[in-house]
């Protein structure tokens, strides 16, 4: 109550964009906190286990940024959550710069999670667990909680995000006659050569749980995977929009997305959890333009030699 009390007085004091809906999209979410289970008492050191053990598969592919114990200590934080007011959720994740939350209660023999997001308080993804009632209730907590991750990151409605190569001047390149971004897809990506790529805003359209059939995807570039150099791909641009792509971008690999939740998921409708995608209807195809224009390139470059040697020849 104390550091909800002193949250709001500064949300009051000091106005922040992230408190406002306005945004007509939302950014990559990769920094984390993952709260202590909310649990009975008897169970809280086995909990306590299955917190860590949440942490620690969050942070293998290396998509994702999370929060350690001393950090959540010291901002007097660390103590066991569930279901977060989007008032809540806002001003943890100001005061942890956490671009998502993550709680988990077990009522009975009913184990929650729950992912919000910290700029707005929305809810992203909620799933849980029914534990069996044959076997102890702290024998199932660790195994299912993994589960509920697995599920969770399983849902995440994009695979990678783009990333400015330190060689490169631009985010989107030369190279070879073909436009090319990299993207980081982590370390536990199995995304391979030639899978599409599709590059991606995503949006509210109803008040279900983003990641779970209320938002939507609109693709505003597409390409295909040319290299590996994981935790990285290169994508070459197949068609593009008017959209620019940029640091961050979010990066949308459907054979990816579909191994992990064929994988991964609880429940394998795609169509329900995976957020619904369309393109913009003003998309190009790229190597139609560039065969348009390469004979005027061409011209202008002869045009330009003749020139010079015309210039020098005086």
């Amino acid at each position: 109550m104390r550091f909800l009390v002193l949250g709001l007085f500064c949300l009051f004091l000091f106005p922040f964009k992230a408190s406002c809906v306005d945004e007509s999209h939302y950014s990559l979410m990769r920094r984390f906190v993952v709260f202590p289970f909310q649990v009975p008492s008897d169970y809280k050191e086995v909990a306590e286990d299955a917190w860590w053990d949440v942490r620690d598969l969050l942070t293998q592919s290396k998509l994702f940024l999370v929060a350690s114990k001393d950090f959540l200590l010291k901002k007097d934080v660390f103590q066991p959550r569930a279901y977060l007011e989007p008032a809540d959720a806002i001003i943890l994740g100001r005061l942890l710069d956490a671009e998502v939350l993550l709680t988990t209660r077990l009522q009975g023999r009913e184990l929650t999670m729950m992912a919000y997001e910290g700029k707005r308080g929305r809810l992203l993804w909620k799933q849980k667990m029914d534990l069996t009632p044959s076997l102890p209730v702290k024998d199932q907590i660790r195994p299912a909680s993994k589960k509920l991750l697995y599920d969770f990151i399983a849902s995440i409605p994009y695979q990678g995000f783009v990333v400015r190569d330190a060689l490169k001047k631009d985010v989107v390149y030369q190279e070879q006659e073909a436009s090319k971004v990299k993207v980081y897809v982590g370390e536990r990506s199995q995304a391979r050569l030639s899978q599409k790529a599709q590059f991606v805003l995503l949006k509210d359209t109803s008040f279900d749980p983003l990641f779970q059939g209320g938002g939507q995807l609109e693709v505003f570039a597409e390409g295909h995977i040319v290299e590996l150099a994981f935790p990285h791909v290169i994508v070459q641009l197949d068609r593009v929009s008017e959209e620019k792509i940029k640091e961050h971008t979010l990066v949308f690999i459907p054979e990816e997305q579909q191994r992990l939740r064929k994988s991964y998921a609880l429940v394998q409708d795609v169509y329900k959890n995976v957020s619904a995608r369309y393109f913009r209807t003003k998309l190009r195809e790229l190597k139609e333009e560039e065969s348009r224009l390469k004979p005027l390139y061409t011209s202008l470059a002869w045009f330009g030699n003749l020139a010079l040697i015309i210039l020098l020849a005086f």
